[in-house]
């Protein structure tokens, strides 16, 4: 089960914060699956987008370039009960990560290496070394940083 959404700067919430702030948003042009798709960014200035940030997100810990144009560090919270007849494990990880791995595929991963039960430091690294993976065969030697934490909610 999903429990979060991406902080794009197109999304609704996200793009009003930024532009009360004095940022300008860049919509997404193309779809996610097509070669000439560029995200959504965040700039300084609809005038000078040269001056950066140019963040493909709205909330970071860190990117302080991106603060004084509307980004925060604020985040979102879920609270939900675990249920241990149904909840196994929970992971989390920056987007980097979750840009070419699916949540779908990442459960799978996971719930192989737990049946198997390897240690959470070998889970980890595989997510990370499959998410790498997808970036090299997507955006050729460019990616992000992909971080991954997992932490089983069963004995």
């Amino acid at each position: 089960m999903a429990l979060t959404r991406d902080h794009k700067p197109d999304a609704p919430g996200e793009r009003e914060r930024i532009e009360a702030a004095g940022g300008w948003v860049r919509d997404s042009v193309g779809h996610v699956s097509s070669s000439d798709y560029t995200p959504s960014r965040l700039y300084a200035s609809q005038a000078n987008p040269k001056l950066g940030p140019g963040l493909c997100m709205s909330r970071a810990l860190g990117d302080l370039d991106g603060m004084s144009c509307g980004m925060t560090s604020v985040p979102e919270v879920t609270q939900l009960p675990i249920d241990p007849s149904r909840d196994e494990y929970l992971v989390l990880g920056s987007d980097g990560l979750w840009e070419f791995l699916p949540s779908e595929r990442v459960l799978e991963l996971v719930a192989k290496e737990h049946k198997a039960r390897r240690s959470l430091d070998t889970v980890c690294r595989k997510l990370i070394l499959e998410a790498a993976l997808q970036w090299r065969l997507t955006e050729g030697m460019y990616r992000d940083d992909i971080t991954a934490y997992v932490i089983y909610l069963t004995p």
